[in-house]
């Protein structure tokens, strides 16, 4: 994503954190209290709902507050971003300079909590300097971990991979943190091509994954990556062929426990690389979403969702580059619109 998500994301005034994710856990369990369910509530069965849907923040840029936000766009969940690795250290900082206890940001979140909302704590990111790299043990990076998620009370990690870390480090880590403090994880992985799915760095971390324990949603960044034929029908084919890599990462998972796995972010409006993902092709990657009771679905990012710009060729981290209405993708996500 931009400032955090796909590789060659923008950044503008800080970090521009696309989209993502949140998540359902690969076993497919229940959404946490908290998650906007995008349609219907969950049946078991396949079709008609998408778990849970949380838009991307990126808490460095200029935005409105997360009690706003939340009350403009009906949303209750939010995925902040970034915490990277501040002067280079095993030090979680927001954008690597911001610290993750920073005031207003946790009085911003005790406001979203005081109206009934959550928030999930996203580390990496497009650009970095990475805790993944710069914490050196296993131990160390998961006391980071713990210390960016309890600065702002939440259970939840977003962990974006864009760059080469050490993998199995990094899962034993998670492994900790999700063991001793029933954390939900999230991979949110780039995506190679329409074919493929995944690139293969990002597909070794879901097989690191696997073999530590690690119970994770994996969230596609359907973004930024070449692609023949329609955006649309591009995106799509690349969320089915990562649902076809995590079925063959847990070859036990059931069809609709591998799609309970799967989530989907989308950058909104012109992307990094020359596409452009219109309110059309949102409706259209809804469509897919409910149509496979998918885990997850969301986007970079809120401060983007708007028209300001319209003519504008490349991405920026404060409008999406098309002509919409203000927080119309949120509404589309959310299953607002048709």
């Amino acid at each position: 994503m931009c400032s955090g998500l796909p590789a060659g994301a923008v950044r503008a005034a800080s970090v521009l954190a696309l989209v993502l994710a949140v998540a359902v856990t690969v076993s497919a369990c229940a959404a946490p209290t908290g998650f906007d369910a995008v349609s219907t509530p969950d049946t078991g069965s396949t079709g008609g709902a998408v778990g849970r849907f949380a838009p991307y923040v990126d808490v460095t840029a200029p935005r409105p507050r997360l009690a706003d936000l939340a009350r403009a766009t009906g949303d209750t969940t939010f995925v902040l971003a970034f915490v990277l690795a501040g002067d280079n250290s095993c030090d979680p900082r927001w954008d690597g300079q911001t610290p993750v206890g920073d005031a207003g940001l946790v009085s911003e979140v005790s406001a979203l909590r005081a109206q009934g909302g959550d928030v999930v704590v996203a580390t990496g990111g497009a650009d970095g300097p990475y805790l993944e790299t710069a914490c050196t043990s296993a131990d160390a990076l998961a006391r980071a971990y713990e210390k960016a998620l309890d600065a702002v009370g939440s259970h939840h990690l977003d962990v974006d991979i864009e760059h080469s870390v050490p993998v199995d480090t990094m899962n034993r880590a998670l492994l900790t943190v999700q063991r001793d403090r029933q954390v939900d994880i999230t991979y949110t992985l780039p995506v190679a091509n329409q074919t493929t799915g995944l690139s293969p760095d990002a597909l070794n971390v879901l097989h690191s994954a696997a073999a530590l324990g690690v119970t994770a949603t994996v969230n596609a960044m359907v973004m930024n990556f070449p692609y023949s034929g329609s955006w649309s029908d591009a995106m799509i084919a690349a969320a089915e062929a990562t649902a076809g890599q995590i079925r063959s990462v847990w070859p036990d998972k059931t069809p609709d426990q591998v799609y309970r796995a799967l989530g989907l972010t989308a950058m909104i409006g012109r992307n990094d690389v020359g596409m452009t993902t219109t309110t059309a092709d949102a409706r259209a990657l809804l469509g897919y979403a409910r149509s496979h009771s998918i885990g997850y679905l969301g986007f970079w990012a809120i401060a983007r969702d708007n028209g300001t710009c319209p003519q504008e060729k490349v991405a920026a981290n404060d409008c999406s580059g098309v002509t919409q209405s203000p927080y119309e993708f949120n509404g589309i996500f959310r299953g607002a619109s048709s």
